[in-house]
């Protein structure tokens, strides 16, 4: 990602190795190759407009830092913040 006065300009996705991908090196596989670069730059994007966005809201924050259980089934909280109501 390219970065220049606190904003993000542009992202780059390089493949270093093409058999990660099981596709190979030759020409005829460039249109493959930019499929999977497409779909990783969109994934991020995806990932970090969710993460940027305060959008969700009080409520489903709050669901993400408190313990739950669902199904009989006991998760932990993630140690995101610590609400004030716990101080």
């Amino acid at each position: 990602m390219y970065h220049k006065e606190g904003r993000a300009l542009r992202t780059e996705t390089t493949i270093n190795d093409t058999y990660d991908f099981a596709i190979g090196r030759k020409l005829c596989n460039l249109p493959a190759l930019r499929e999977i670069g497409f779909s990783a730059n969109r994934r991020l994007l995806n990932v970090q407009t969710l993460s940027h966005d305060c959008s969700i809201g009080k409520e489903k924050f709050n669901a993400v830092i408190r313990p739950i259980v669902k199904d009989k089934q006991r998760a932990i909280a993630l140690p995101l913040a610590i609400p004030a109501y716990w101080l």
